[in-house]
């Protein structure tokens, strides 16, 4: 076997000249980032006699508007049709989102899900509401071809099984997990830094919230600031004994805390409670309305990557139809709900008003629809630019650094604060 190896490495060719070091840090053959992904399906056209009176669009998540998790991205994404189909909609024919969900996404939904894309006429796929669940709405458009947009997963695996009709809007765990090691750098290395035993993780333990801890490690490692301590914790959890047990024994210098909105917001008040002084930086969950009503005073300080773009919205679109006025999204979200959009919500008009867009620029076939996605790129939305790299990815970054101050997000300030 040795002398197999040998030979075998006899017969590789030598580097060329002015090759890299050892040191260099090593470039892939090829990087599918770079490059969009081809379309290789054939256009079908539909004939006039079979072409639908509607236009049907399939939304993979909650469609009751008062679901804790999903209810607003629904009802951002009802609006943003409504607001649509008020300006005519694309050649008199009118949107339609149909929603398909169940309690359990992993057998009753995305069964659903199949159901409606291989049944009816549906032209693309919003969704799902989080990383795991649009891993699901992938498997069933890989092989049906039919597009889909997600609104606001961060989990930048949905996008490389190479599918060229999936499109992620949101920023993804790689650019949050950036802004949230620069910021712990400057954490660590400030001049106020308190003692401590260095860098804390805790995540929780389900898809999102692993996947965008193993990133932040990761981050974290090439900036020279590895964590010093991790601990995970199980979703839906009160007590969290055993984590705040360690963490009063480790005295960490700096607290990462990923979880979803939930959780953080239970983890925060019980680190509150045990008496933690640590400066807490959080993921973007902590950026979500149901967050912000559940936390309370725990969330005082805390600092969080915000998936919006806050500066000043662009003007209404040309085709905002007259008789709403010209009310803007965000005042149309707030007549409706009673509350503003937050930036799932935001993710989510985009998400839709993009599709909307291919849709009345292309025409409502599959094709057409990937290849306006494709075009549209780069597309200023109310949370931010959305730019599709080659696997349809958008790259926007940085991400701005929030500060909750008085139970609203803020700008931050120069450096952390302790938790109260």
């Amino acid at each position: 076997m040795k002398r197999f190896l040998l030979a075998a490495g006899l017969l590789l060719p030598p580097g060329p000249a002015g090759a890299e070091g050892p040191s260099a840090p090593p470039r892939p053959h090829f990087d599918h980032r770079t490059r969009a992904l081809e379309f290789t399906d054939p256009a079908r056209p539909l004939s006039p006699r079979d072409e639908p009176t509607e236009i049907v669009i399939a939304w993979f998540g909650p469609s009751d508007p008062t679901d804790a998790v999903g209810g607003d991205l629904w009802t951002a994404a009802s609006i943003t049709v409504e607001r649509a189909n008020a300006a005519g909609g694309w050649n008199g024919r009118l949107f339609r989102l149909a929603p398909c969900w169940a309690g359990n996404p992993w057998s009753t939904g995305v069964a659903r899900l199949f159901k409606l894309v291989y049944e009816q006429d549906v032209v693309a796929v919003l969704g799902s509401i989080d990383g795991a669940s649009t891993h699901l709405a992938e498997q069933v458009i890989a092989k049906a071809g039919v597009p889909l947009v997600s609104p606001v997963s961060t989990d930048a695996s949905v996008n490389l099984a190479g599918v060229s009709w999936m499109f992620s809007c949101a920023p993804d765990d790689r650019a949050v997990a950036r802004c949230l090691a620069e910021a712990a750098l400057g954490e660590m290395t400030g001049q106020s830094t308190r003692p401590g035993t260095g860098i804390a993780l805790v995540n929780a333990t389900d898809h999102d919230s692993r996947s965008l801890a193993k990133d932040l490690r990761q981050a974290l490692a090439e900036r020279h600031s590895p964590v010093a301590n991790h601990y995970e914790f199980t979703p839906g959890g009160n007590t969290f004994e055993a984590q705040l047990r360690a963490l009063t024994a480790a005295d960490p210098t700096l607290l990462l805390l990923i979880a979803d909105a939930g959780d953080s917001a239970r983890f925060l008040q019980a680190l509150q409670r045990a008496g933690s002084d640590a400066p807490v930086l959080g993921g973007p969950a902590l950026g979500q309305r149901a967050f912000l009503q559940a936390v309370g005073p725990a969330a005082e300080g805390v600092r969080f990557p915000s998936l919006i773009d806050r500066s000043p919205p662009p003007p209404p679109a040309a085709e905002t139809p007259a008789s709403l006025n010209q009310e803007s999204f965000d005042e149309h979200f707030l007549r409706v709900t009673g509350h503003a959009p937050d930036p799932q919500a935001l993710l989510t008009r985009d998400a839709t008003r993009l599709l909307l867009e291919a849709i009345r620029l292309h025409g409502p076939e599959r094709s057409a629809i990937r290849q306006a996605l494709r075009d549209l790129s780069p597309w200023q939305g109310r949370a931010g630019l959305i730019h599709f790299d080659g696997l349809g990815r958008n790259t926007r970054c940085p991400l701005d650094l929030l500060a909750i101050r008085d139970g609203k997000p803020t700008a931050t300030l120069p450096t952390l604060s302790p938790s109260p």
